[in-house]
């Protein structure tokens, strides 16, 4: 992921590849305690029970929600989307559009 990002955005580093070592993970990791690693987990059965109702429901109250919050993700910086599931958001920003 950390390699990524540094090619995405051009920066220079001194990680060969931009791809850091084991080493600099590790000292991440211990710099930011309230990370944690998460393995990928199998579907549970309520997710893997997905209906085109239960799907158009879902997009229903986001929408209905970003319409009370005054969010319109036409002009949102894409800087600023992340992936999300039900339990968090696995990142915060400070570019929120609020």
């Amino acid at each position: 992921m950390v390699q990524h990002i540094l090619n995405r955005e051009g920066r220079k580093t001194p990680f060969h590849n931009n791809l850091p070592e084991r080493k600099w993970v590790k000292s991440f990791m211990e710099r930011h305690p309230g990370l944690s690693e998460k393995k990928t987990s199998v579907l549970g059965e309520q997710r893997a029970d997905l209906t085109k109702e239960r799907l158009q429901s879902w997009f229903k109250e986001v929408a209905d929600n970003l319409e009370v919050d005054e969010v319109d993700i036409t002009t949102a910086d894409p800087a600023c989307i992340f992936n999300a599931d039900e339990t968090r958001l696995p990142l915060t920003t400070k570019c929120l559009p609020w």
